[in-house]
């Protein structure tokens, strides 16, 4: 016979069990977060909207991406934390970076730029 404390222990576990599975089911549902959900909001700002009119989806090579400065007031330092060098095609490296941590800081976005790579003859 289980004492009250185990059938409690027993209640915990499950329901620990349970949250886990719900927070892998959630994650991967931010994750698979529409791309066209996240290109719109993407092409609504000014840096969306400059890189977007660059490139087209098609578009085959290594791609530089920023993240958004984080320090959004005019005062203290500024820079757009280097996230790294993509290759792939500009869709494929969007959706890298819509999925990155640090592409989003305030809202607006970094910036995605095609890298030239130059080959010795």
């Amino acid at each position: 016979m289980m004492t009250r404390i185990e059938e409690i222990e027993l209640k915990i576990k499950g329901l620990v069990e349970e949250k886990e599975t719900l927070l892998k089911i959630e994650k991967k549902n931010k994750a698979e977060l529409s791309f066209d959900t996240q290109f719109k909001k993407y092409q609504q700002t000014y840096t969306g909207k400059q890189v977007l009119e660059s490139y087209k989806f098609e578009d085959d090579g290594f791609w530089k991406i920023r993240g958004e400065d984080p320090n959004c007031d005019m005062g203290g330092y500024h820079h757009m934390p280097e996230l790294g060098i993509f290759n792939g095609t500009f869709r494929e490296a969007l959706m890298f970076a819509f999925n990155h941590p640090q592409f989003y800081a305030w809202g607006g976005g970094g910036d995605i730029t095609k890298v030239e790579i130059i080959k010795p003859n």
